[in-house]
């Protein structure tokens, strides 16, 4: 399964462009999970009990350092790496800087991208990279060839979350 990243700095279009490929993804009838409202999600994902009852789908991770602080190993990252392969499950995440994130999601993340807003917020451009996390210390330098470039209109996509939703930590961990 794929793992991939979207990073950039606060208010820069990660949770946009989340919720906007979560919504290409939805289109196939693939299940989705997520840690934050969207109007796709079939199951919102608070707890490590709710994490364990994923199953082949797409889990939409927002503030992934939230759950998966960088700072210590923790078994709940575990798992979620874990089920990411073995329970088939697509897991796409945002922060604002990669080493904010437990270093098995990051070594594990095979793409990233980075949005940016544009045209007084009203076009989001994303673009996507090969993700190299063993290529140096910063997210530059481990962002290897631009694979493709999406672009979208951001007044509807605003629609399909609550844009000031606070990510909370992972209850029952």
């Amino acid at each position: 399964m794929t793992i991939q990243a979207i990073v950039n700095r606060i208010r820069r279009g990660k949770t946009l462009t989340l919720t906007f490929m979560t919504g290409r993804v939805a289109k196939t009838r693939t299940k989705i999970y997520a840690n934050y409202y969207t109007v796709f999600n079939d199951y919102i994902v608070k707890s490590l009990r709710q994490l364990e009852e994923m199953r082949k789908g797409f889990f939409a991770w927002d503030d992934a350092y939230r759950w998966a602080p960088s700072k210590h190993r923790n078994k709940d990252v575990d798992l979620i790496m874990a089920m990411s392969g073995k329970r088939e499950i697509d897991i796409m995440w945002t922060t604002t800087r990669t080493n904010q994130v437990d270093i098995n999601v990051r070594e594990n993340t095979e793409f990233i991208w980075f949005p940016f807003l544009v045209d007084n917020n009203r076009l989001c451009v994303a673009r996507q990279y090969n993700y190299y996390p063993e290529r140096g210390d910063s997210d530059e330098e481990r962002t290897g060839e631009l694979l493709r470039e999406i672009r979208f209109r951001t007044a509807n996509v605003f629609k399909w979350y609550e844009t000031r939703e606070e990510i909370g930590e992972l209850a029952g961990s």
